[in-house]
């Protein structure tokens, strides 16, 4: 499995070079960077959503951040009890950690400059379009454009998901056997999914396990939850922005409600905002084709 050092960890990723290039060349290729969410390795971006990305001519490169899929755990990091987080959630409260989403987009630079790539777009959904936010803000020479999906700025004043929600998050299984995991993500996935267009069990399932045999970590989704939880409010630093920026939100999400989008968008000078009804916090096959259309058209802007 390919990877690179990076701040003393080893960061996991999948380089799919363009299908086609007006040049022939793969690195002249536009180069596409993935970033998904909280505990969630890269095979939780679905080939409908970035396949069309590399047949259109891109260099598509998808990360496992820290402490998750492929990449190294961070073992020495402290660990958060279940308690502490949600206390935190539900008050909006900050906590202390020993790493942010600050050190997480250092890794995904990190990423670039070990494939000597000098910039990119960056796509990031949920806790991948938080550390896309940052990308966005800290480096601007390094990143062409930002695709934010189901995100937030962290404010204190957007809604937050239900209480139901927050403890389904939260909530551990106790047989921890391959199978029941699965099942019990699969339950969570329901939870926060597209009510317009839910999955069907069997695709469900393959998508479910395949984020399972690509590795995850609950300790490493407890420290990700950390990190977000610590990182605080970027509505300030967002109006700092200055790349083309694109915001897609689900109406129904009930993990990261509509209204974060919003907020998000208005805070980014001249940021574009699409609103997907009947979406929730997933990537729902039926608008595989027209998300990736709206990545492709912001993406070939700039």
């Amino acid at each position: 499995m390919p990877s690179v050092q990076v701040n003393g960890l080893s960061i996991a990723y999948e380089d799919h070079p363009p299908a086609s290039s007006s040049s022939g060349s793969v690195e002249s290729a536009p180069v596409i960077l993935l970033i998904h969410g909280l505990g969630t390795p890269l095979t939780g971006w679905p080939r409908s959503y970035w396949q069309p990305l590399v047949n259109a001519g891109c260099r598509v490169l998808l990360i496992d951040n820290r402490d998750v899929g492929q990449s190294s755990r961070v073992p020495d990091a402290r660990l958060p009890t279940f308690k502490d987080l949600a206390v935190a959630s539900l008050f909006k409260k900050r906590i202390k950690a020993d790493y942010t989403l600050e050190d997480m987009a250092a890794d995904a630079i990190g990423l670039l400059d070990g494939l000597n790539i000098p910039k990119a777009h960056v796509v990031g959904a949920s806790m991948g379009g938080m550390i896309g936010q940052l990308l966005a803000a800290r480096y601007p020479d390094r990143i062409s454009s930002l695709t934010a999906v189901m995100t937030s700025t962290g404010a204190k004043h957007l809604p937050g998901p239900s209480l139901s929600v927050r403890m389904r998050l939260l909530n551990s299984p106790k047989d921890r056997s391959p199978e029941n995991l699965i099942q019990h993500s699969m339950k969570t996935w329901k939870v926060i999914g597209s009510p317009a267009y839910p999955a069907p069990d069997d695709k469900l399932y393959d998508y479910v396990k395949g984020i399972h045999q690509r590795g995850i970590s609950s300790q490493g989704y407890l420290r990700h939850m950390a990190a977000i939880l610590a990182s605080g409010d970027r509505s300030e630093l967002m109006k700092t922005v200055s790349i083309p920026t694109l915001v897609l939100h689900g109406g129904s999400d009930k993990l990261v409600p509509a209204a974060c989008g919003r907020q998000l968008a208005g805070k980014i000078p001249n940021a574009r905002y699409q609103e997907f009804e009947g979406m929730g916090h997933d990537f729902p096959e039926q608008l595989a084709e027209r998300i990736s259309g709206l990545i492709l058209e912001h993406t070939a802007s700039y």
